[in-house]
């Protein structure tokens, strides 16, 4: 059936609404994006798609900053809100403004240096022989059995229990908080969240109060007791006077960056592969292949497809007039598919010399923290996979996209994993 013509109104609205069609054409609205409007007023946010651009406003620390008026809530949606649902949505973005990705200055620059301990060089490394040890226990699991649910079976559990081991969360608290977690992403959709207000508020706040409730306890665990290095870190910066909510906001945060990102790259990465099967042969005959293939995946299907950011000042960019405090959706998906910069850039490709070039990670001061573990989880995850699985194969090579225009990853994905040739 030929394909309706839409305006290019219709297709962005379809998209910041989250309708599923619109989601899983994601990248051709994109491209007609950053062909027809490179920069696009849309529900009291400004979309910005061309690598160029995203780079240049990552890099820019005069212009544009973290944090502003409401979040980007449009005006017309607070003034509809009553008494207790402004209440509620205050106390979200108080949250929101404290993540390290809202912070700016000093702040950001102590906050960061205390979470940066989690994620630095050495530690990852130390923790590869662990979570090699976890990837293969998990899959011993999974041996056998005639089909698996990969994202609930695997996905989320590997990432969850090395962020866990390295924050000494007790097993007993990991499936909740990890419950938490999905329940706070109700307020993380992207445009919709603004644009539907107060439909998702309620649950949205009862996910983030438990989850400084959680946390809380975490802390009344582990105080005054024997801990992880990290753990102890952060209690140390405790005892010596630092905001406990900052402190909470920040475990919080490393919890998020230490699995759920983790998760949609692995999710992304098998659906990816296994719907490209020339290149998971070439993975089972030589996992060597699997570190450039990770940086493709996320290229190609990047776990976080927007960043955030505000206006500190009045500009324009290409015509397009942007004031002060105005939400910027800088669109890193739409960046890493930019045909200037990356050949043919709808391709899955593990040969391409540009890949290096991508944003999935951001750029700038505000660099994913949890980049280097994320690489680590997932070349561990994928080598393991491909030796121990090469006859792995799709149940349903059309799986259902989450719907949330910022965060890219899949509800589930099942798969006939075959023999395990060990």
């Amino acid at each position: 059936m030929p394909q309706i013509a839409t305006t290019l109104e219709e297709d962005v609205l379809a998209y910041a609404t989250l309708q599923p069609g619109a989601l899983a054409d994601r990248w051709r609205i994109y491209a007609r994006l950053r062909a027809e409007a490179p920069v696009y007023p849309v529900a009291n946010s400004v979309l910005v798609t061309r690598h160029a651009d995203c780079v240049a406003l990552l890099l820019d620390r005069r212009r544009v900053h973290n944090g502003g008026p409401s979040h980007g809530v449009p005006p017309e949606v607070l003034a509809r809100l009553t008494a207790g649902e402004r209440r509620m949505l205050g106390e979200i973005i108080d949250w929101e403004e404290r993540w390290l990705t809202s912070v700016n200055g000093q702040r950001h620059t102590e906050l960061r240096g205390l979470a940066q301990r989690v994620f630095a060089p050495r530690a990852i490394t130390d923790m590869r022989t662990r979570s090699e040890q976890i990837t293969e226990a998990m899959l011993d699991e999974l041996t056998g059995r005639s089909e698996v649910e990969f994202i609930d079976e695997f996905a989320y559990k590997l990432p969850l229990a090395v962020i866990s081991e390295i924050l000494d969360v007790p097993e007993e608290m990991r499936e909740p908080l990890h419950e938490t977690t999905n329940g706070m992403r109700v307020a993380r959709t992207g445009l919709a969240w603004r644009m539907q207000l107060p439909a998702g508020l309620e649950e949205a706040h009862r996910h983030f109060m438990e989850m400084r409730r959680q946390i809380r306890e975490l802390f009344a665990l582990r105080r005054g007791r024997p801990t992880t290095t990290i753990m102890g870190n952060i209690l140390e910066a405790l005892d010596a006077g630092v905001d406990e909510h900052d402190l909470v906001v920040l475990t919080q945060l490393l919890i998020t960056a230490g699995h759920r990102t983790t998760t949609d790259l692995l999710g992304s990465a098998m659906h990816t592969l296994l719907t490209h099967r020339g290149t998971w042969e070439r993975l089972c005959a030589d996992a060597a292949l699997v570190p450039r293939t990770v940086e493709e995946v996320l290229r190609y299907r990047s776990p976080a497809q927007d960043v955030e950011r505000f206006a500190a000042e009045d500009f324009e960019l290409h015509g397009v007039p942007i004031p002060k405090g105005r939400h910027l959706t800088i669109t890193v998906g739409s960046a890493n598919h930019d045909e200037t910069v990356f050949r043919e850039p709808g391709v899955f490709d593990i040969d391409r010399e540009d890949v290096k070039a991508h944003l999935a990670f951001g750029r700038g001061p505000h660099f994913c923290l949890g980049s280097a573990l994320a690489r680590m989880e997932a070349d561990v995850a994928l080598r393991a996979i491909v030796r121990r699985f090469p006859d792995a194969e799709l149940v349903d090579p059309e799986p259902e996209w989450t719907p949330n225009t910022h965060l890219l990853g899949l509800e589930r994905l099942r798969l006939r994993l075959g023999r395990d040739r060990g």
